[in-house]
């Protein structure tokens, strides 16, 4: 049993990535990634398509995504990744500092779920993952 809780207006900001394919370049494939930030208050959603998931990808992607949204929430939630989390030992977590630089720049506090908990999972996590598969199959036809 859970609590569900409610945001406020540009208090978060939830952000997650789906492998949705490959795509056919020179030299071979290459994967391809759906980036995927979603307002937490009224669901609005970013996503861009990106090859990678380098802190320089997600910075340049966190970037575009404030200016779609034409500002940024007081918080970035992230589920665990490696491009954000160096490190991380119960509650103390060692951000990538690509990601400290940004986020102080634009004055966002990064901030992330608790490991291996389902029910701290971000709506991001849930629609990347529907929305990769649906665009997945939307460029395999």
């Amino acid at each position: 049993m859970y609590l569900r809780t409610e945001r406020l207006i540009g208090e978060q900001a939830q952000v997650d990535w789906a492998h949705v394919g490959s795509l056919a370049v020179t030299g071979g494939l290459r994967p391809l990634w759906v980036f995927v930030m979603v307002l937490a208050y009224s669901r609005a959603m970013w996503a861009e398509l990106v090859f990678d998931l380098t802190v320089e990808s997600l910075r340049r992607s966190l970037v575009r995504a404030a200016r779609f949204f034409e500002g940024v929430t007081r918080q970035w939630l992230f589920d665990n990744p490696k491009t954000v989390v160096l490190a991380r030992h119960g509650d103390a977590v060692r951000y990538h500092p690509g990601l400290l630089e940004i986020a102080g720049a634009l004055r966002v506090q990064p901030r992330l779920c608790r490991p291996r908990r389902p029910t701290d999972r971000s709506p991001a996590s849930t629609r990347s993952t529907r929305d990769g598969s649906r665009w997945a199959a939307t460029s395999a036809s």
